[in-house]
């Protein structure tokens, strides 16, 4: 009796063993990409548009658009993996923002030198030009409120506003 339920037991274990394990279904791109970002020591997620980069070191100081030593690293790193195969033929959009202190004319025309910083450093680095849409929205479009309801500056808020973004999207190249 012990030797026949041995010998079941062996069959069943190897019958088990003999069934495949099915694979895991594929990554979509935008997954991996995002888990290289990830990798690298930086934050992503994606959106309708593809996969934003979240690039706390692109955060700017009033009525400055002047890069960081930290931000130039950090650029270099996004610039690589702009660059790799999965991404190569992805359009990048750059777009910069400020908070709500200066005039809405300024506001825009700094939010453009901001996103222009951004676009050279990745240029520099050896990312095409044809493939950066470049945009600015000055205060338009603040990440956070700029004041508080009482009309008080909510000053973490607005260094937060003070920002570039950078999107990968889902569109290919011409």
């Amino acid at each position: 009796m012990k030797r026949l339920a041995m010998l079941l037991s062996v069959v069943i274990l190897a019958g088990c063993a003999s069934q495949e394990i099915p694979e895991p279904p594929p990554k979509e791109p935008n997954e991996i990409i995002i888990e290289e970002i990830r990798e690298s020591g930086l934050s992503a997620w994606e959106t309708d548009l593809g996969v934003e980069i979240f690039l706390p070191d692109l955060l700017f100081e009033i009525n400055k658009a002047e890069l960081s030593e930290r931000a130039a690293g950090t650029l270099n790193v996004v610039a690589d993996i702009i660059q790799k195969d999965i991404t190569s033929n992805r359009m990048i959009v750059v777009s910069g923002h400020t908070d709500a202190t200066g005039s809405e004319d300024w506001n825009m025309k700094l939010s453009k030198k901001r996103a222009m910083a951004v676009v050279d450093a990745l240029l520099s680095h050896g990312v095409e030009e044809e493939r950066i849409e470049t945009k600015w929205f000055g205060e338009s479009v603040p990440k956070v409120q700029n004041f508080f309801a009482d009309g008080n500056y909510n000053v973490a808020g607005q260094s937060i506003n003070r920002r570039v973004e950078v999107v990968i999207l889902n569109s290919a190249t011409n």
